[in-house]
């Protein structure tokens, strides 16, 4: 955790993180090289009650790249049941790493992955995607 991760409005509710060993593996993002932030999504950030404003591009780039976890994160891997096991599995890097549940300030919870899309490789880097959903 950095003093820096306090400052942007993160507030985690980790109940995935909760659930029993069967469903889910805690784990920690794979770091990545020299990550870059291509783009942020201003006026989404607000939406959520986010501030990066007061963050340099260095710092977001490790922050969104999973290098630097936001404070009050719990990373987890959930387990897969799909169809073609018939039981519940752990499938490594075909999965996201969820970092927890945000909640905004109206109490909109927002789940936050990070996946990165192995095999899809844009001038040699590998491209991190940010999923949040609204649960």
């Amino acid at each position: 955790m950095s003093a820096l991760t306090d400052k942007i409005g993160w507030n985690f509710d980790n109940t995935y993180s909760h659930l029993p060993e069967l469903l889910m593996t805690k784990i920690n993002p794979i770091p990545v090289k020299n990550p870059s932030l291509i783009l942020l999504n201003d006026s989404l950030a607000k939406q959520l009650d986010l501030n990066f404003t007061s963050q340099d591009k260095s710092y977001l780039s490790s922050l969104f790249s999973g290098n630097v976890l936001p404070h009050g994160s719990d990373c987890i891997a959930q387990a897969y049941a799909g169809h073609q096991f018939g039981h519940f599995a752990m499938l490594g890097d075909g999965r996201a790493v969820l970092l927890g549940e945000h909640l905004t300030n109206e109490k909109k919870r927002l789940i936050y992955n990070l996946k990165v899309l192995v095999g899809h490789h844009i001038q040699g880097m590998v491209m991190v995607e940010l999923l949040l959903a609204r649960c």
